[in-house]
Formats: C-alpha cells, sequence, structure tokens
C-alpha cells in the first residue's frame, strides 16, 4: 500500500511540474510537497476508519469534518496564486483534522 501510494504521489508531482516555468526574479516559488503529502496520507487514513456508533467507529460529523479539511486543502494546493504561508497553514490545518 505504501509503495503505492509513494508512486501515485510521485506520478501527481511529475505532472504537475511538468512543463511549469522556471521561476523568473519576480516570481515566488511556493512548496506544496508537504500539503500533498498530507493530502495523501489523509486520503490513506479516511480509508481506515468506518462511520458508525460502535465501539472503533468515527461519528459521522467527525467524518464529515475530515473530510471538509481535506477537501479545503485540495483547492489550497490546486490553487497556483495561493502563498507559501496559506499553504502552511493547509498542512497545519489538515494534520490537526
Amino acid at each position: 500500500m505504501k509503495k503505492t501510494l509513494l508512486i501515485v504521489i510521485s506520478i501527481y508531482l511529475v505532472i504537475v511540474t511538468s512543463g511549469c516555468p522556471t521561476p523568473g526574479e519576480n516570481e515566488t516559488v511556493v512548496e506544496k510537497m508537504y500539503l500533498l503529502s498530507s493530502i495523501a496520507q489523509a486520503h490513506s487514513l479516511k480509508s481506515t476508519y468506518t462511520v458508525g456508533s460502535a465501539l472503533g467507529d468515527v461519528p459521522q460529523s467527525a467524518m464529515d469534518v475530515f473530510l471538509s479539511a481535506i477537501a479545503q486543502a485540495q483547492g489550497v494546493a490546486d490553487d497556483e496564486s495561493v502563498s507559501q504561508s496559506v499553504v502552511d497553514q493547509a498542512v497545519v490545518t489538515l494534520n490537526q483534522a
């Protein structure tokens, strides 16, 4: 599973970075590697939990919050004009979810 996840992340990074221009003097490079990794880990983690009321299950409300955090983080990852501070905060928020 981990090997498959790493392959998926690697392919995603190649697709995302291919054809991207080299930053010029006035451009800022925003590092999204940790955010993308956190999103992949969150997707993997969500599949390990069952929503329900039995012992060991998570309530639907908790899963909804978690899924919302993943969606918000993905929105930040997809935004090409986002700042590094927003990316960093998205990582923190997702990891806290």
